[in-house]
């Protein structure tokens, strides 16, 4: 009882320093974590957090390597949907716009998490728009539109469009 509390409350600080932006902190206790419960059932979400830490930090290959263990997984939940979106997410912040763009319809195809396809698509059309494809940006974040309408990435998507 007491070693399950300790290791869900390393898991929550790795969690909460993350949120707070203290991604070299995150990276260490996701590690530590990792390291002394690598078979956890919540060892996806430690992989997620470690990822994101990584991210923070623009350790792309390392995080998108996170990501990956999290999706290879094939669980279609939040988690997963979560970290497919991130992939897609480190690419865009290289300038892989066409391989952002893969990683974002992955998301869309693959889990069924309204708030993270939504997301998708519109970050699908942004990637678009910074390569230079207006009319296919367009294009996505109207369908987006008509695909989602209640989600927050629709009615940024409305800000986008003329």
């Amino acid at each position: 009882e007491k070693a399950v509390l300790h290791e869900q409350a390393l898991l929550r600080v790795g969690q909460c320093q993350d949120q707070l932006g203290k991604w070299q902190d995150a990276e260490a206790t996701f590690k530590k974590f990792i390291a002394a419960h690598p078979q956890h059932d919540h060892i996806r979400a430690a992989h997620h957090g470690l990822g994101g830490a990584l991210k923070g930090q623009k350790k792309y290959p390392e995080a998108l390597a996170e990501f990956e263990l999290v999706v290879s997984k094939g669980i279609r939940d939040e988690l997963g949907a979560q970290s497919q979106f991130l992939i897609g997410e480190c690419h865009l912040e290289q300038n892989k716009f066409s391989k952002a763009i893969a990683e974002y319809s992955k998301v869309e195809l693959l889990y069924k998490s309204p708030v993270w396809q939504s997301k998708a698509i519109f970050e699908m059309a942004q990637a678009l728009d910074k390569n230079g494809d207006k009319d296919s940006a367009k294009k996505q974040y109207q369908r987006l539109i008509d695909k989602y309408p209640d989600t927050d990435a629709a009615k940024a998507a409305k800000t986008r469009l003329p």
